[in-house]
């Protein structure tokens, strides 16, 4: 796939959620879910809110259904971007977690979970 978005995480993340809503549209995987951890906000109430409903930093973005019982997840990063230290204490600790940088990437870590 050609990123006509310009390099970022962003547009890396957007060629991912392409490719996944296709995957899923040929019924090669179940469900997926972009983790809105990032999400800015300036407002303390909602930081709040969100901390008392049990948002954590270092979540993965990506949760993927490959089908029942078999779930991956995903980190994606781009450019020299780094895990934080919470986000691989996850990525340590969850079953079939990666890090990623960039769709290429991401892509592999699917293709070899489908097969």
């Amino acid at each position: 796939m050609v990123n006509d978005l310009g390099a970022s995480e962003y547009s890396e993340c957007v060629l991912l959620t392409d490719y996944l809503e296709n995957l899923k549209r040929e019924n090669k995987i179940k469900l997926f879910t972009h983790i809105a951890n990032e999400t800015f906000t300036k407002s303390w109430s909602v930081k709040n809110k969100n901390k008392r409903m049990g948002v954590r930093r270092g979540f993965p973005d990506y949760a993927i259904v490959i089908k029942k019982g078999k779930v991956i997840f995903i980190e994606m990063k781009w450019g020299k971007n780094k895990a934080t230290e919470e986000q691989k204490e996850w990525l340590e600790l969850l079953p079939n977690a990666y890090l990623c940088y960039g769709f290429n990437e991401a892509q592999k870590v699917i293709e070899e979970a489908l097969s």
